[in-house]
């Protein structure tokens, strides 16, 4: 059970990753957003953690149903 939830933190991690290259602008004082469906939160908030303090970058999340946030 704990290599799933391992694996699910590295596929995380790899995605955020992903998400703050793709995202990054010439303004560093500007925090990236990212945008989750609400049943994900508790998840997504650990991997930000472990994110913010791997590499010191904050990201702020938001939350939203999902019909409303690809809507």
């Amino acid at each position: 059970m704990r290599n799933t939830r391992g694996v699910i933190l590295l596929k995380g991690l790899i995605f955020i990753l992903a998400f703050y290259l793709i995202s990054c602008n010439n303004n560093p004082s500007s925090i990236p957003s990212i945008a989750i469906s609400s049943n994900t939160r508790f998840a997504i908030e650990e991997i930000v953690d472990s994110f913010t303090l791997k590499t010191g970058q904050e990201l702020k999340i938001i939350t939203g149903s999902s019909g409303k946030l690809t809507g």
